[in-house]
């Protein structure tokens, strides 16, 4: 998970935004928020089964604090310094390919 933070409707990175702190996010939304945007996020990837990664951009409505997806990419983004089992989205695509698990 990334924290996204900007001051208007485009949080990506790329375009000016800053990362969040997501510890101080988890606690300021509390146990209950937090899970239905995880919940929320999961539920979307899933739209996608045969995707490695899907990067799911979830913002929440205000003041209920619903969550909504904005956008799916189903192969997922590339953040700086995330990885999973020591690769990051690319290396695992690549990975997969190698394995004939993305063909």
């Amino acid at each position: 998970m990334v924290a996204r933070i900007g001051r208007g409707p485009f949080t990506n990175l790329h375009l000016g935004a800053a990362r969040g702190d997501l510890g101080l996010l988890r606690t300021h939304f509390g146990p209950r928020t937090w899970a239905s945007i995880q919940n929320t996020a999961e539920a979307a990837a899933a739209c996608f089964p045969e995707a490695l990664y899907a990067g799911v951009d979830v913002g929440l409505v205000h003041p209920s604090r619903e969550p909504v997806v904005w956008e799916v990419n189903a192969f997922g983004d590339f953040h700086e310094g995330i990885e999973v089992d020591g690769r990051d989205t690319y290396q695992a695509q690549l990975a997969a390919l190698q394995r004939g698990s993305l063909l």
